[in-house]
């Protein structure tokens, strides 16, 4: 954004920095949007309803809004790595709201960024 605007950035108010995060906890977590959307279709919520309710300025925004999508974007050096506190993701394997796949998912993108920070449990 030019002309001394600041752009609008989606989950930046009130800001707030990962430092001051010490460790985010999942517990049974919809990571992928794009999955839900399909899982959440067949049960009988219809696509293009759950893509107007994950939309920025009535646009479908699932890949932008989805944190397995933002988790795949990252590399191993890239500053949202440096600054992600400690993960533990807990989903039930039998979960029929938001697919356990997707905790599975985002635990594996995480992990190839840095083993030794994320740990995944499905109960």
């Amino acid at each position: 954004a030019g002309g001394g605007q600041a752009r609008q950035v989606v989950g930046a108010s009130p800001s707030w920095c990962p430092r001051d995060v010490r460790a985010f906890v999942g517990v049974s977590g919809a990571y992928d949007l794009e999955g839900l959307a399909e899982h959440l279709h067949r049960r009988g919520l219809y696509k293009n309803l759950f893509c107007q309710i994950m939309s920025i300025d009535g646009v479908p925004a699932l890949h932008e809004l989805s944190p397995l999508c933002a988790a795949r974007s990252w590399g191993k050096g890239s500053a949202a790595v440096a600054h992600m506190p400690r993960v533990v993701l807990v989903h039930g394997t039998s979960d029929k709201s938001a697919p356990h796949e997707g905790s599975v998912q985002v635990h594996e993108a995480l992990q190839g960024l840095c083993a030794r920070r994320w740990l995944a449990r499905r109960a």
